[in-house]
């Protein structure tokens, strides 16, 4: 299995904003992910508190992901806009039922309007012939589906 060696920093500071620039400059990532966490469940009353973003480096065998409390971080709309203009570049981005994620960036004021979104949860039907789990098709949540599939880390 292809392994990746992964860096997680939460942006909390403007140095650790600047370590994500740099980053990226230095990689040119062309596939990344993104997911929200949120104070609920509701498309349009929910706001998320945390977004999480993360791209591979594929030649290094690198994956790097950062974090940005909403609550806790200043200037955490300049790097949602930040990573907006990066993720518009990227050739695929993708989420867990990203379509939720997308419904709370734009409650937050950052609607993502790319074309290159893709969803895990296609590949996780796709790869199972579209069984729904109550058909004997695999469970569709990522950490479910990990565990029983891939590696329980994972």
């Amino acid at each position: 299995m292809l392994k990746f060696q992964w860096t997680m920093t939460t942006i909390y500071s403007r140095s650790d904003f600047e370590y994500l620039k740099n980053v990226v400059n230095a990689v040119h990532p062309k596939y990344g992910a993104l997911d929200t966490e949120t104070d609920g469940l509701h498309i349009i009353n929910s706001k998320p508190f945390v977004v999480q973003f993360g791209f591979l480096d594929m030649p290094n065998k690198r994956g790097y992901t950062f974090a940005i409390d909403l609550e806790k971080t200043k200037f955490a709309d300049e790097v949602l806009s930040y990573w907006d203009s990066i993720a518009h570049t990227l050739e695929l981005y993708m989420g867990h039922n990203v379509k939720f994620d997308l419904h709370m960036l734009e409650n937050i004021d950052h609607a993502y309007d790319g074309d290159n979104l893709t969803d895990t949860q296609f590949y996780i039907r796709y790869g199972h012939d579209a069984l729904h789990p109550e058909e004997g098709g695999p469970p569709l949540g990522l950490k479910e589906y990990a565990t029983r599939y891939i590696d329980r880390n994972a």
